[in-house]
């Protein structure tokens, strides 16, 4: 669920609330049964589960799934950092859900990459809206809760 904005310069807005976790991780704005899916960038490079291809300086590739920093393709085992290769691909992400409890705070996103001011999760006896910190003792906000919970 988001809501959309202006277009400003020709360009569309589209926000949402971000899920952040405590690796500095932001969720998707997709959430399930699986919980929250996790949002990467290609130029973050690859993480374990992508389909990769690496590309050799004879032009020749192979392509497999990322794993901690080796590629294993179906005959085999190609390590990605000793074999020469001169580019490394990201083809298909893998997705990436973590709990619903392990978010540890929210905020504003745009889909032009504005961010605002995080709100932390905390426990009811910590709860700040001035310092925003928001409690929460399910997975979800309950947003029609009072105010000093919400």
């Amino acid at each position: 669920m988001g809501w959309m904005g202006p277009v400003v310069d020709d360009q569309e807005h589209e926000g949402w609330v971000v899920p952040l976790f405590a690796d500095g991780a932001h969720g998707a704005g997709t959430s399930s049964a699986r919980g929250v899916l996790v949002a990467r960038r290609l130029d973050d490079g690859p993480g374990n589960g992508d389909l990769v291809r690496l590309t050799y300086r004879d032009g020749c590739t192979a392509e497999g799934l990322w794993q901690n920093g080796t590629v294993l393709r179906g005959d085999g085992i190609v390590h990605a950092h000793t074999s020469g290769q001169v580019r490394l691909e990201v083809i298909e992400q893998a997705e990436q859900w973590r709990p619903d409890a392990a978010v540890v705070g929210w905020v504003a996103g745009c889909t032009c990459g504005w961010r605002g001011t995080p709100w932390t999760r905390v426990p009811p006896e910590l709860v700040d809206p001035a310092a925003r910190r928001l409690a929460v003792t399910g997975p979800w906000a309950d947003l029609e809760a009072p105010t000093r919970t919400r």
